[in-house]
Formats: structure tokens, sequence, C-alpha cells
């Protein structure tokens, strides 16, 4: 049988990381930080939750971004990120979503 974690587990994590989990993972592409998000998705996914005498699942809903792709500041990159994982849930939610690339600004007329 696979671990239990316990309710107050997973408030503990929710109190640590604010609703946002910031990953610094110095130069990993998109492609194997939204593979990372995955594994971690379907872990939590897996993992059976105590919550009084029931036991529950969760899901998660995941938006990455990359420096300097997706901002230049820590403040544009969790944008970027909040955005995407915006994405992630409206758009069927338990998912992981890459920040779309930014838009280009208007050339000058």
């Amino acid at each position: 049988m696979p671990r239990v974690i316990t309710t107050q587990d997973v408030v503990r994590a929710a109190e640590l990381a604010g609703g946002v989990l910031q990953v610094e993972a110095g130069s990993v592409v998109p492609t194997v930080a939204r593979q990372r998000a995955e594994q971690l998705r379907i872990a939590l996914e897996a993992m059976p939750i105590a919550f009084g005498d029931q036991v529950i699942y969760i899901t998660a809903s995941f938006g990455v971004s990359n420096f300097p792709e997706h901002g230049a500041t820590q403040d544009e990159l969790i944008q970027a990120s909040d955005n995407a994982m915006y994405l992630a849930k409206t758009g069927g939610r338990n998912r992981v979503v890459i920040a779309p690339a930014p838009a280009l600004p208007a050339p000058p007329q």
C-alpha cells in the first residue's frame, strides 16, 4: 500500500508554498521542466490522503515558465507561470502547461 499522508501534511505544505511552488532549476529547458512537473502531478494524483475516516485523492495543475523566454524578472516569471496554471485549470485541470511565448510589441508606425 502506498504511503498515506495526513491532512496536516497537506496543510503544512500549502502554508509553506503559499499557493505557489517555485522551483529554480538552473538551465533546464521548458520541456524538461514540464516533464518534472508532470512526474509530480502523476505522483500527487496517485497518493492517498487520510482525511478524517476517509481516504481522498487530489489533482494538481501546473504552469511552467522559463527565463528569459517568459520574463526577465522573478515577478514576470511568476506571472507567466500563474497564467499558464490558469490555462491548465480552464483546459480541464490536472494538467501541466508551459507558458505561451509573450506577444511581440507592435512595430512603430
